[in-house]
């Protein structure tokens, strides 16, 4: 499934909430990515 290959690259490269990434990041009910600096 090539959705879940893109899901795989988005959290590959944004980092998911339990890596101790800068910016911690949510995906909104509408799709868009809300990334918040901390």
């Amino acid at each position: 499934m090539s959705g879940e290959r893109h899901r795989k690259r988005l959290v590959e490269k944004f980092g998911s909430s339990e890596t101790k990434q800068p910016t911690v990041h949510r995906v909104l009910p509408s799709g868009l990515i809300e990334r918040h600096k901390v």
